[in-house]
């Protein structure tokens, strides 16, 4: 029953019981913790802060959709909108499936040019100076990666939306196979292992295929 978050430290006090299927998904033991007395938490400072501040401005992106919408409407929009799918209805998701429209589910770099594009037109009603501007969608687009949680394919339409509205802001011929290059390098450069996930391959394929 206590409230935790990303960064806490705690210990477990508890039985490890090993699964033979959680093993074979690299997790080696669950531990069931019946009550606070099992649970000891020792430092909440813990964790890196720009994932701490995705995961807050995550969780107070939820609470406004709880506030106004349904809580159906409000699981969907979550889903849509953040990538959450943990609070959709079995039922609900598994109709989604059967009638070909889960894909509304899953961010993709479409929702940061949709972002990139709202916001463009915000400050440009707001007639703010064009090079601002850019800055402008630069920061709204790195703030809607961190809504996601980072998705590769959010982080890789953010890098080549970032790397791109430089080019603009600098008055540079536009290259988007080399923003497309680097993004690819700056994800394999953090996380190696991205080159093994379906997420990675697809998101690159596409956008090499449009472009």
């Amino acid at each position: 029953n206590k409230r935790l978050s990303y960064g806490d430290e705690l210990i477990l006090i508890g039985k490890p019981k090993r699964h033979y299927y959680l093993r074979k998904n690299n997790a080696l033991a669950t531990i069931s913790i019946k009550s606070n007395t099992e649970l000891i938490k020792l430092n909440a400072n813990r964790g890196r802060f720009f994932k701490k501040l995705a995961f807050y401005l995550r969780e107070k992106a939820k609470v406004i959709f709880k506030r106004y919408l349904s809580s159906l409407a409000s699981s969907i929009t979550s889903a849509m909108v953040l990538g959450d799918k943990n609070t959709i209805l079995p039922g609900v998701y598994d109709s989604m499936i059967k009638i070909g429209a889960i894909h509304i589910m899953v961010v993709s770099g479409f929702h940061v040019g949709v972002v990139a594009f709202i916001s463009g037109l915000a400050f440009k009603f707001l007639r703010i100076n064009r090079r601002f501007k850019l800055l402008g969608i630069v920061f709204c687009m790195f703030v809607y990666c961190l809504l996601t949680g980072s998705a590769i394919p959010v982080v890789r339409a953010t890098i080549m939306g970032i790397f791109l509205s430089i080019g603009v802001f600098f008055e540079r011929e536009q290259s988007i196979e080399k923003a497309l290059s680097l993004s690819a390098l700056i994800i394999l450069a953090t996380a190696p292992k991205s080159l093994f996930s379906i997420s990675f391959q697809l998101s690159f394929v596409s956008v090499i295929s449009i472009v």
